[in-house]
């Protein structure tokens, strides 16, 4: 949760199922662990949009607890599609990439350097690591084609999870990689997550 800068209740469904449980918690045990999580101090949560499930966040002394040096996140309703998305995507990688470690954006922020900073990296066992990017939208045309190609410049892949509203556009920027590059470049239906 707080790597992710928030949690919707039904992916922390998904985080809180205990080893040797099939499928989610259930909506009764997240209740719980939020309600003993804010009671705590540790977390804030509140419903943005109706009809969608609440969200949780981590609190500054809930950051102390688990030991991650981010600065309290207050959410957006405007940001929350796009996080919500990112922590599906988050969902859906992790077990599949035994021994991989999944670096998030807030971590990735801290220390920039001259590169592009993606929605997450996912660092293998072997050493490879790969750019996760996850689109929701169309943008400008040159902007995702300069970020496509900055991605590209910088890491052994390239993943794009992207929503059908965005398909369009970011298989035309994978058109302006370079030939030699093309192959670092997968684009996933965010959809199928």
């Amino acid at each position: 949760m707080g790597e992710q800068y928030a949690c919707r209740a039904d992916h922390l469904a998904r985080v809180l199922v205990k080893p040797g449980e099939r499928g989610p918690a259930s909506a009764r045990r997240v209740r719980g662990a939020t309600a003993r999580w804010e009671r705590l101090g540790l977390v804030e949560q509140a419903s943005f949009l109706t009809g969608e499930p609440p969200w949780t966040w981590l609190t500054r002394a809930g950051l102390r607890q688990v030991g991650l040096p981010f600065r309290v996140w207050q959410p957006k309703a405007w940001m929350l599609a796009h996080v919500a998305a990112i922590n599906q995507v988050r969902l859906f990688v992790e077990p599949r990439r035994p021994g991989a470690r999944w670096v998030p954006e807030r971590e990735l922020r801290l220390n920039p350097g001259s590169r592009p900073v993606p929605d997450a990296e996912i660092h293998d066992p072997g050493g490879t690591v790969t750019a996760v990017e996850v689109e929701l939208s169309r943008k400008s045309t040159d902007r995702r084609r300069r970020v496509m190609q900055d991605l590209v410049a910088h890491y052994d892949s390239v993943w794009y999870f992207a929503s059908v509203a965005a398909w369009d556009a970011v298989h035309d920027a994978s058109c302006a990689v370079p030939v030699q590059l093309t192959d670092l470049v997968r684009i996933y239906p965010l959809e199928e997550c």
